[in-house]
């Protein structure tokens, strides 16, 4: 991959067209990452840590997942932003909602 680190509140998000059980590796990425992989509502399904340069792959506890959000390890943490909890992509800013 070689991606280049991120910034301290910067994250990546991808779509899927179907949801599925997606799996994330950290191969030649020199940072640890946290993943948070949401449903088709937006709602965090699970959340899962890589530590730099890990050929393992991680996936997610969920066949349900339509969107991924990666961002530097710790931040969801840091953020008090867990499971059940809901982040929405609104132009280029992702959207944080705590879960009621």
């Amino acid at each position: 991959m070689n991606a280049e680190p991120l910034d301290d509140y910067e994250v990546a998000f991808f779509t899927f067209d179907y949801p599925d059980c997606y799996s994330f590796w950290n191969k030649n990425v020199s940072f640890p990452l946290s993943l948070a992989f949401l449903d088709k509502n937006y709602k965090i399904v699970d959340i899962k840590d890589m530590e730099a340069d890990d050929p393992k792959s991680v996936s997610p506890d969920s066949n349900n997942v339509v969107f991924v959000v990666e961002a530097n390890k710790g931040l969801f943490k840091k953020l008090s932003i867990g499971v059940g909890d809901k982040l929405f992509l609104k132009g280029k800013k992702v959207i944080f909602s705590k879960k009621t």
